[in-house]
């Protein structure tokens, strides 16, 4: 009898310790209370980017002025690059001058011009449709082609293509928009500087703002022109899914028309020409009519 109430209380001890010690393991290897587990990597494929021409048309005091902005419009160090990494850029030979010096960038929402010309701006490059090349080359227009970088990847060629009476200019990496203040600015504009150099031979010297958002900032101006850009590019006109919309309630000598890289770019470009031919002027080369860098 001893022996049986011995392995009783053995029995009793043991299996209750070991339902312990199974707890705390399960406990060590669950994720801790409220932890949540590591979000993926967003797809930027899977989130579209909100197109400018969807978005109202600026309104500013006078279009096409030399620079629509005031300096002192939103005057902050938002994103500002730090010294060390303006250092490493200039060492590249991607920072023309200092940071300090910069912000005096023109805006400009339409060229001041008696030329009978028209400017057609095409952003972001997420499509990429092969008709709306062929198009541009039966007719040999002149395109400037504001790219965010992620879109380039191996699709370079098809960009130059577009882009052989025109130019291919910044609009940022990721497409942030300028106002927010999670956006790094010399991330945004610089390293895009960077890789669309390495992508085409050449540094891009204008910049599109993504949404127009922010391009009157003093921060944005002098990030721009500390990494090379000299113009800031807005738009007075633009075109969506065929609609031609105006904000001088006509295309006029110098007027820059928006557009994207969508799946109807064929039939926005055909819409953009016959505006620009409506109203007696002629598709030409921004780059021929804004002030190169020195």
């Amino acid at each position: 009898m001893p022996a049986v109430r011995e392995s009783a209380l053995a029995v009793a001890v043991g299996v209750p310790a070991l339902f312990v010690l199974l707890a705390i393991l399960l406990n060590a290897l669950a994720p801790a209370s409220g932890a949540q587990p590591e979000a993926a990597v967003p797809d930027p494929m899977a989130t579209p980017l909100v197109e400018e021409s969807l978005m109202p048309i600026p309104d500013p005091v006078e279009l096409g002025g030399p620079d629509t902005g005031s300096d002192a419009a939103g005057d902050s160090s938002m994103g500002m690059a730090d010294p060390a990494g303006e250092d490493a850029m200039r060492a590249i030979g991607e920072v023309d001058r200092p940071a300090s010096k910069a912000g005096k960038v023109p805006v400009s929402y339409s060229v001041k011009t008696s030329d009978p010309v028209a400017f057609i701006t095409i952003d972001d490059g997420v499509h990429r449709p092969d008709d709306a090349l062929a198009y541009v080359r039966s007719q040999q227009l002149p395109v400037t082609a504001f790219l965010t970088t992620w879109t380039v990847g191996s699709n370079a060629t098809y960009f130059t293509d577009m882009t052989e009476w025109g130019s291919i200019q910044n609009h940022t990496v990721s497409h942030a928009s300028f106002d927010k203040s999670s956006t790094n600015l010399s991330t945004e504009i610089c390293k895009a500087q960077r890789i669309l150099r390495k992508d085409f031979g050449s540094r891009p010297w204008m910049l599109r703002p993504p949404y127009g958002a922010g391009a009157d900032r003093t921060d944005v101006k002098r990030t721009a022109q500390s990494c090379g850009i000299n113009q800031i590019v807005m738009w007075d006109a633009s075109v969506n899914r065929g609609k031609v919309v105006k904000a001088r309630g006509d295309l006029l000598p110098g007027s820059i028309v928006l557009l994207h890289f969508r799946p109807e770019l064929k039939s926005d470009l055909e819409a953009t020409v016959r505006a620009i031919r409506e109203a007696g002027l002629r598709p030409a080369n921004l780059a021929d009519y804004l002030t190169r860098p020195a």
